[in-house]
């Protein structure tokens, strides 16, 4: 029967004849033809594609570099936290003599210096963590009369070291 289409080489023996392609023949200038005009049309579609893929290339590219300037900050970011951490964490235990063997806790003294816009808000803030409010409650400060109350009795003066050493 002629309508039969021979089968080639390329289609296994047990692949169907209904489904075999034509034995490619370069002498056929209709099948040359098509084969110019379908190879022409898939190479424009290809390179169309191609450009597609490259435009997409390029803005992946750049976000891989945005990602990774991102990851070096935010590394850089974790390493500052971790030594403000392992400061603020040796801070607490680490004590500052202020004077006559008075030891304060470094953290809540450099607070108090962060904290005190002038020396006499520092004095007031040192005086603080120096004393307890029971040691300086229905105290003066120098165990002196008062001028304005000079009919009250004299109140007792704090604890003279821990005085001198935030005065000081």
């Amino acid at each position: 029967n002629d309508d039969t289409i021979p089968s080639t080489s390329v289609v296994s023996s047990s692949a169907s004849s209904e489904y075999a392609l034509p034995a490619f023949n370069p002498e056929d200038t209709e099948t040359n033809e098509l084969l110019g005009v379908n190879s022409q049309r898939k190479l424009k579609k290809l390179e169309k594609k191609m450009t597609k893929l490259k435009a997409k290339l390029e803005s992946l590219e750049q976000e891989l570099q945005d990602e990774r300037r991102l990851k070096k900050k935010y590394k850089d970011k974790v390493a500052t936290l971790k030594r403000k951490l392992e400061k603020y964490q040796g801070d607490k235990t680490k004590v500052v003599d202020i004077g006559n063997g008075i030891l304060i806790n470094a953290a809540l003294l450099d607070r108090a210096k962060i904290f005190s816009n002038s020396p006499a808000i520092l004095a007031r803030n040192m005086f603080r963590l120096a004393f307890k409010e029971s040691e300086i409650q229905g105290r003066s400060l120098l165990g002196r009369a008062c001028n304005a109350n000079k009919c009250q009795p004299v109140k007792p003066s704090v604890d003279a070291t821990k005085r001198d050493a935030v005065i000081s």
